[in-house]
């Protein structure tokens, strides 16, 4: 695969990834709000007598369960923070061949790009090669 496209990609996918954890947590907040489990409180006498096990083994369980998805979450949340730091800004030549629409994209995608959200919209072309060349 050309080096030069695969920077673009590293820039997309990384920009994937935000949008997914963005899109993840919209979903979370939209589906899972008419549950309204957040005062629900799990009895361990219910599952004493669900599973037949005594308290003490239950509370193990417990415990490792919420350790194993602590942990899972940790991972997870590193490996993305990990992606984004790995994020390099595509050569020069590369973006220089790029229309603005595709320049504005990209420049979103970095959380250090000296301009966000409107202007990233209003620039023009050479502005955000300028950026990109001030970053690099």
């Amino acid at each position: 695969m050309n080096n030069n496209f695969k920077n673009i990609k590293d820039a997309q996918f990384c920009k994937s990834i935000d949008k997914l954890l963005s899109d993840g947590n919209i979903f979370l907040e939209k589906n899972l709000a008419d549950l309204d489990i957040s005062s629900y409180c799990y009895q361990i006498s219910e599952a004493v007598n669900e599973l037949s096990l005594e308290e003490e083994i239950i509370n193990e369980l417990i415990e490792d369960y919420i350790i194993q998805i602590l942990k899972s979450t940790i991972i997870f949340y590193k490996h993305i923070e990990e992606l984004k730091k790995n994020k390099k800004v595509p050569p020069m030549e590369e973006l220089e061949v790029l229309n603005v629409h595709a320049l504005r994209r990209i420049a979103r995608s970095f959380d250090n790009f000296p301009i966000k959200g409107r202007e990233i919209s209003k620039a023009n072309r050479t502005t955000i090669l300028d950026y990109f060349k001030s970053i690099k």
